[in-house]
């Protein structure tokens, strides 16, 4: 439906602020880099026979509902493909200043530390019963209980656990991951653990323990006639209950529950319950007298299912050691630093993979695709030769990506638009009347304009205004602007600065790097309303509520928000029928 829509209005989209003067376009441009170095990258993994995906592989991964800690891949199915979408989904959420810095610790100098951490967590230290009391708090804390279950994710390295009591906690720092170690490697730690390992082995056991249940019999309201309460209890003895565990998290391993929350229940009988507090149990897992005594007269329940629960931990922790070092030798987690967000000559490129991959489908595909590498580098490089070739590739590369499902004649034509031909506009900057020429060449510009055009002279100006801007900026040709009847002259960083038209970063980010013929509901990006608004003197005007009517009826995707400008206009003169900036 928003694909028709886009063609009844006859409005061009686009992924990004794309006349912002605040849009990379330096020569390391993310965008350049996103959609030629990185797309390639992607697409060699993704196809290749021997690494992509298998056809009936879902990806789901684990995942933080607020982003706490980093998503991590389930169900993996040995494939590199599946390791360089993992990879890319961590970057999207951790960032690439933390996804740099866990490679540096991960890789560095200090790899070698770190693994030593890392193993010994991965050995000892997941799975329930583990322990975690922040030593930067002192006064009471959240939680009283600092036991729960915990479970490491390998990148970036974080320590997760989710305590009996309910919170969760995240540990990234080396030394909150050193204490962490140093606290469940305390004796006294370890002591209260085997507590409570012994009352998980009792769990669905018929134990032995005495107990003295008063039933109060009678009424507390009075009878009528000023007559008197009555109430008395009866007592009722029982010998052995049903011990039961209650949980707050649920992860079934093995046939055994290890989610975390450890609430003791003992059923005596159809409503007879009694908590913890009746076998000596208390919140810090202390062996009280009355706690020993349990153990004691239930000695025998004990050390054979101990035994098994002992085994299904150690196995759940070697399957995840062994899962996590399996995904590291499909892929490593450096490539997406080293190769994928790091264009380069490659020349040597195959070499330094070799080195660092330990796949040999991985090897194999850098090494069989140089003549790829050289020529998406080639692409690269044109398109970064200067400014103004940058900002121009970026332009047709967002329209083609964004608008060939919508105009018919982008299609019939995709040889001069898609940037994946070496013949497309987007790596011939040509003057407008070229331009012009070439459009109305294959059918997308009319001398007498009609409705349903979507290139039109609006457009044209929008696009060597912005060019005109980046050539000519800080020079004397530099194209000036007024910001409502404000005389004053102001180039574009300037009026980005002094328009208050919402944030300015806003449609400035990575944008798109795959095809998207739908258009998306969105408010408009600040240069798309800044070109848009009309003069007015009128600073006091705003949008009101209806702003947003032509999207909520499907007529247009986009709504102005916030304060809109006062328009812009500048200091043209008409010669021979066509207006022409006045430069003084």
């Amino acid at each position: 439906m928003r694909n028709i829509v886009k063609k009844l209005t006859h409005r061009m989209d686009f992924s990004i602020d794309i006349f912002s003067p605040r849009l990379d376009i330096s020569p390391s441009s993310l965008h350049t880099r996103r959609r030629i170095w990185q797309e390639a990258v992607s697409t060699l993994l993704l196809t290749s026979p021997e690494c992509k995906i298998p056809v009936k592989q879902t990806m789901t991964f684990a995942q933080a509902p607020d982003s706490q800690y980093p998503p991590y891949l389930l169900n993996f199915a040995d494939s590199p493909a599946e390791r360089h979408v993992e990879n890319l989904k961590i970057l999207r959420e951790v960032g690439i200043d933390a996804y740099q810095l866990a490679v540096a610790l991960l890789y560095g100098p200090d790899f070698a530390w770190y693994k030593h951490l890392a193993e010994k967590i991965q050995r000892q230290f997941i799975g329930p019963d583990c322990y975690w009391k922040d030593p930067a708090v002192q006064s009471k804390p959240v939680n009283t209980k600092h036991f729960g279950n915990a479970w490491w994710i390998p990148f970036p390295p974080t320590l997760v656990l989710r305590s009996d009591d309910g919170p969760l906690f995240v540990l990234r720092d080396v030394n909150e991951i050193e204490s962490y170690i140093a606290q469940n490697s305390d004796p006294t730690v370890q002591k209260k653990r085997q507590i409570r390992m012994a009352l998980r082995a009792l769990d669905g056991q018929t134990v032995y323990w005495p107990y003295n249940y008063l039933k109060p019999v009678g009424t507390n309201s009075r009878w009528c006639c000023g007559g008197r309460k009555y109430h008395a209890r009866d007592s009722k003895h029982y010998e052995t209950a049903v011990f039961s565990i209650k949980r707050k998290g649920d992860l079934v391993y093995q046939g055994v529950q290890l989610g975390s929350g450890l609430q003791v229940q003992l059923k005596y009988d159809r409503g007879v319950l009694a908590d913890g507090s009746v076998i000596g149990l208390d919140d810090d897992y202390d062996l009280t007298p009355a706690l020993a005594r349990f153990f004691a007269l239930n000695e025998r329940l004990i050390p054979h299912r101990l035994e098994e629960l002992e085994k299904v931990l150690e196995t759940y922790r070697h399957d995840h050691m062994q899962q996590f070092k399996t995904k590291a030798d499909v892929l490593s987690y450096r490539f997406l630093a080293f190769v994928y967000n790091q264009p380069r000559d490659p020349i040597g490129l195959a070499e330094s993979s070799i080195e660092s991959e330990r796949d040999l489908r991985v090897r194999q595909l850098m090494v069989g695709s140089e003549a790829i590498f050289e020529i998406t580098y080639e692409r690269l490089a044109a398109v970064t030769t200067t400014e103004a070739a940058t900002w121009w590739y970026i332009f047709w590369d967002d329209l083609w990506r964004r608008n060939n499902v919508s105009i018919k004649a982008l299609q019939i034509h995709a040889p001069d638009f898609d940037p994946h031909y070496p013949t497309s506009i987007a790596y011939h900057p040509i003057p407008r009347p070229a331009l012009e020429a070439f459009l109305a060449q294959r059918g997308l510009l009319n001398k007498v304009p009609k409705w349903s055009d979507f290139f039109h002279s609006g457009l044209l100006n929008t696009i060597y205004l912005r060019l005109n801007d980046i050539v000519n900026h800080g020079t004397q040709r530099e194209v000036l602007f007024h910001l409502g009847d404000d005389p004053s002259e102001l180039d574009m960083e300037q009026v980005d600065f002094d328009a208050a038209v919402g944030p300015s970063t806003l449609g400035t980010g990575g944008g798109t790097d795959h095809d998207d013929g739908s258009i998306r509901a969105r408010p408009a990006y600040r240069w798309e309303g800044l070109l848009g608004d009309p003069l007015r003197k009128d600073k006091r005007w705003r949008r009101r509520w209806f702003a947003k009517m032509g999207s909520w009826f499907g007529l247009t995707p986009l709504w102005r928000s916030g304060m809109p400008s006062n328009g812009l206009s500048l200091d043209v003169q008409l010669v021979n029928g066509r207006y022409i900036l006045i430069e003084e």
